[in-house]
């Protein structure tokens, strides 16, 4: 399988964000082509009824485009801070719960009130009538049919980013996935490492890793999935060292061994998703779950830590509650991971 790491990089600036961008190691799934079991749907939630008239086919793209031409709320301080688990400017409302929408209750109203007195948009932007995303190309959260997405990117500085989609169905007009991507950089830092997730929200129900030698001696690429039966999903990529012995006279690798920490950051990228609970496991999946996630779950090389670390998952979250930026050691020559083609 061939994939080159600066390659990887790139492709995930350009894709990223959030979500219908491709796992590094996969094709991106089509919407057509994914037929996953579909977990009940709950009543229907009310739509968002927008204050102003509702455009006509005529004056749809000239409204729209007015409605987008605005200087955006600057981020409040305390999401620019801590995005994600923040926490604070909604009462009531603890994870999977997020600034007040949750998956499968909060309809367009919600989201509509979120982005509103959240983040300051005080109905400058009807997010249903005209989607910030639609201006955005390609369209950085893809189709899938039979849901809407919208959502909205704040650029903090020159070189950072952060982006929120909301995945809503047509049938009910009920949030289906909530999904974050970002880029930070020195003045916008995101701080989500594997130790700082466990110690907010404890040892994930599933974790899975993919650990691949590059081209550069001594440099490897990660992917790290850590999954939450509650539908939570953190997702890690980047760049980990390669502690190499190599035997001169043979001229071959004696000792090849990936270091993974778990408060180290390896890119400056990254995406978490919020989707409904994973109650019925990973074999069983939502289309939105699916559209992200399917993909990526059925690669070869994607495997659980247990396979890929030699420990459990109660072990390593065990390192991570009791041990500041526990390491682990991936022996790279037992042929589990392969090299780049």
């Amino acid at each position: 399988m061939t994939r080159h790491i600066n390659l990887l990089l790139t492709a995930m600036l350009s894709c990223l964000f959030l979500t219908a961008c491709t796992a590094p190691i996969a094709s991106q799934p089509q919407p057509t082509d994914v037929e996953p079991t579909i977990l009940p749907l709950e009543p229907t939630a009310k739509v968002y009824q927008p204050s102003a008239t509702p455009p006509t086919e005529a004056s749809d793209d000239t409204l729209c485009t007015e409605m987008l031409d605005i200087s955006p709320p600057p981020l409040p301080p305390s999401i620019e801070d801590d995005f994600f688990f923040s926490g604070g400017l909604v009462e009531n409302c603890e994870l999977p719960c997020w600034q007040g929408i949750t998956v499968g209750r909060s309809g367009h109203q919600e989201i509509q009130d979120m982005f509103d007195d959240v983040f300051g948009f005080d109905g400058a932007i009807d997010f249903f009538a005209c989607s910030p995303l639609d201006s955005m190309y390609p369209h950085p959260a893809g189709r899938i049919q039979g849901f809407y997405a919208t959502g909205y990117q704040w650029e903090p500085d020159p070189s950072s980013l952060l982006r929120i989609v909301v995945w809503t169905d047509d049938d009910t007009n009920l949030l289906r996935g909530l999904t974050f991507g970002w880029v930070s950089s020195e003045s916008f830092k995101v701080y989500l490492s594997p130790q700082r997730i466990i110690r907010e929200l404890g040892k994930p129900s599933y974790w899975m890793l993919d650990i691949f030698s590059t081209e550069r001696a001594g440099k490897g690429s990660l992917e790290s999935l850590m999954i939450y039966e509650n539908g939570i999903v953190f997702r890690h990529f980047g760049v980990i060292p390669i502690a190499l012995k190599v035997n001169e006279a043979e001229r071959i690798f004696e000792e090849a061994n990936a270091e993974f920490c778990l408060d180290q950051e390896y890119s400056n990228v990254g995406r978490v998703y919020i989707f409904e609970p994973f109650d019925r496991g990973l074999e069983n999946l939502t289309t939105v779950q699916a559209y992200h996630l399917q993909n990526l779950l059925t690669e070869e090389y994607v495997v659980p830590i247990q396979e890929s670390l030699g420990t459990s998952i109660d072990e390593v979250a065990s390192q991570a509650l009791h041990q500041d930026n526990a390491c682990f050691y991936v022996d790279m020559l037992k042929g589990l991971y392969r090299e780049e083609k």
